[in-house]
């Protein structure tokens, strides 16, 4: 089979590199379009061609990087051999691509704090606001649900918390179901004792292996990097325009960015789904927390 190397890697998320590590050969989840995403014993991988948003578990390749086929006669494989990437591209030839040079992306996780922040509750307001006129899609999961969950978090009630969680795992179409994409947005805007009780539910949740991990690294304050950009502007920890804010998150996959900012409004007291003539979620971080 010939070896080519087209182009090569633009960066690498900090948890893709240590879920590449091990040498050995991989199962790939699904091909689509802008690239595919990789089974790993440490995790889920994805590789995907720029513009791709930057996040803890992805690769980023260049756009010249040929892609397996989406139909091959067996299921494509990537082969990791140190920093050498492998994998069958078009035609049967080898591609081969090298982590050893790719900058590293690896920023602080987003902590909120116990106390909702000064001004949280207008910017989160701002944020709804914009969200319902920036979106042309909506979510296929209900705003009760997303309501349920900010309702639950709100409580002392553990068993509401389990059933609210096991009300949007899952829920939806794709390798990240919308319900967990709200719930990853929630947990990333949630102070670290509610993040605790997520993640014990999020290991435990009826959904894909790569929307557990994703869910798993929100509840430790990572996530896509427009998710991350709102989330700090949200906290009042950056400055920024939210208009470009959401813009830059609803172009993260087909539903995933807009159920990222559903949750995290829903964690910050805004309406669940940014939707007219529902109750708003609470005021402030889904607080108070389960402890109190």
């Amino acid at each position: 089979m010939d070896e080519a190397a087209t182009g090569g890697i633009a960066w690498a998320g900090r948890r893709a590199l240590d879920a590449l590590a091990a040498a050995g050969t991989h199962r790939v989840l699904a091909v689509h379009g802008r690239g595919f995403w990789v089974e790993t014993p440490a995790g889920v991988v994805g590789l995907l061609r720029l513009p791709a948003p930057r996040s803890p578990r992805l690769v980023g390749l260049e756009p010249a990087l040929p892609l397996p086929p989406a139909s091959l006669a067996r299921p494509p494989e990537l082969e990791v051999n140190g920093s050498r990437l492998a994998w069958t591209g078009p035609g049967g030839s080898r591609i081969v691509a090298d982590l050893a040079a790719a900058p590293v992306w690896d920023p602080p996780p987003v902590v909120a704090p116990a106390e909702p922040p000064a001004g949280l509750a207008e910017r989160a307001a701002q944020a709804s606001r914009l969200l319902r006129l920036l979106s042309s899609r909506e979510l296929d999961v209900p705003a009760a649900a997303v309501q349920a969950l900010a309702a639950a978090a709100r409580s002392a009630d553990e068993a509401a918390l389990a059933l609210a969680v096991a009300g949007l795992a899952g829920r939806g179409a794709g390798l990240t179901p919308s319900g967990d994409d709200v719930l990853a947005g929630f947990a990333l805007l949630s102070p670290p004792d509610l993040r605790r009780r997520l993640r014990h539910l999020a290991r435990t949740a009826a959904t894909t292996r790569l929307s557990r991990d994703l869910l798993l690294d929100a509840c430790g304050g990572h996530s896509f990097e427009p998710a991350v950009d709102l989330a700090r502007w949200l906290l009042g920890r950056e400055s920024g325009q939210p208009a470009q804010l959401l813009s830059r998150l609803l172009r993260v996959g087909h539903l995933s960015g807009l159920g990222l900012a559903t949750g995290m409004l829903a964690a910050a007291g805004a309406p669940a789904g940014g939707h007219d003539g529902g109750r708003g979620a609470g005021t402030g971080l889904a607080g108070p927390t389960l402890d109190s």
